[in-house]
């Protein structure tokens, strides 16, 4: 006897993700460990691929923490685009490979997700805020100084001993706000001016995923306290978070050929919280982009939250990597 029944689907994780944000919203709090359920899993499923990419490290300072992971793709290296990219973790959390999940996993998927699409990534770690948990006495512009030890160390690498290559820096969330300070902070500006004008780098270009770019509408205290910790005082932190480094940039009229300040990409995912990171992303573009006539684009990352980015990639499902393959294309697409 033949069953008319038709077998269920099995449940696909950007629906699993909207699910969660109707259940939980989108505190991110709330989301971290339930959206780690929906996408780890399939990143265990997918452990022989991500493990294929190798992962070597080399230190890039002399803190203990200045290291970096290098993902290299299986062909063409030494023309491939380079990939720098800095984890989040609220300024206080976050490392190069999570100790939480299984195998080092995360972000040896992200690694190896850019390195299978050509490029040589490289995922720091960086000094963190101290807290309960633990940190390595963070003060702004620590995270700037670091990205900006990583730029010299790659510089000076083998990696471009023999020609030019392109190069893009990412930044996830705390880790976005890092390469923020590199890109629009006077500090840094002479090694900016290197970069874009020496004779390592062909291009560069910059990615902010789901960045917190100022903290005006910041309203949860446990984490205005942390940025108090990192910037100081109330004036420091309006004046030195990404948006007041470009506020400053915009009244003093400089062009962003003269501060030097590549190409940047802002990604806002669907379900990220408002006030912590869709207001400040959206007026830091429209800041941008109404002062500089060009170079700052802004694009939703459809069905995701603030965790679900980084967590799908290498998991296999076409549509929660397409935020991946978008990158990819753009960053393909500045050449």
């Amino acid at each position: 006897m033949q069953s008319n029944q038709v077998a269920s689907q099995p449940p696909q994780p950007l629906d699993e993700v909207r699910d969660l944000h109707q259940a939980l919203g989108s505190s991110i709090r709330a989301i971290i460990q339930p959206t780690a359920f929906i996408l780890i899993p399939r990143l265990l499923k997918a452990i022989e691929k991500i493990q294929a990419i190798p992962r070597t490290t080399e230190q890039y300072g002399s803190h203990p923490r200045q290291n970096l992971d290098i993902y290299q793709p299986a062909e063409d290296v030494v023309d491939a685009p380079i990939l720098i990219f800095l984890h989040g973790g609220g300024f206080t959390q976050g490392d190069k490979i999570l100790r939480s999940v299984p195998y080092g996993l995360v972000y040896h998927n992200l690694g190896a997700f850019f390195a299978t699409r050509g490029f040589t990534t490289i995922i720091p770690d960086y000094r963190r805020v101290n807290s309960d948990i633990g940190g390595e006495d963070a003060k702004y512009p620590s995270g700037g100084e670091d990205l900006s030890l990583v730029l010299k160390w790659l510089e000076e690498s083998v990696l471009l001993r023999d020609r030019k290559r392109d190069a893009f820096i990412m930044g996830e969330s705390a880790g976005g706000v890092h390469v923020a300070t590199f890109l629009f902070n006077e500090e840094f500006l002479e090694q900016r001016r290197g970069l874009i004008d020496g004779n390592k780098v062909s291009r560069i270009g910059a990615i902010e995923l789901s960045a917190p770019l100022h903290f005006k509408s910041t309203a949860d205290p446990s984490f205005l306290k942390v940025i108090q910790d990192y910037y100081g005082s109330t004036e420091d932190i309006e004046r030195h978070s990404p948006y007041g480094l470009l506020q400053t940039l915009v009244e003093l009229e400089t062009s962003r050929q003269a501060a030097a300040v590549p190409k940047v990409l802002a990604l806002v995912n669907e379900y990220d919280p408002e006030t912590d990171i869709v207001k400040p992303v959206n007026d830091f573009i429209q800041l941008g982009q109404k002062h500089w006539d060009d170079g700052f684009e802004l694009v939703t990352n459809e069905g995701h939250n603030h965790i679900s980015p980084a967590l799908s990639l290498m998991s296999g499902d076409k549509r929660v990597e397409q935020w991946g393959e978008d990158v990819v294309k753009w960053m393909l697409g500045q050449r």
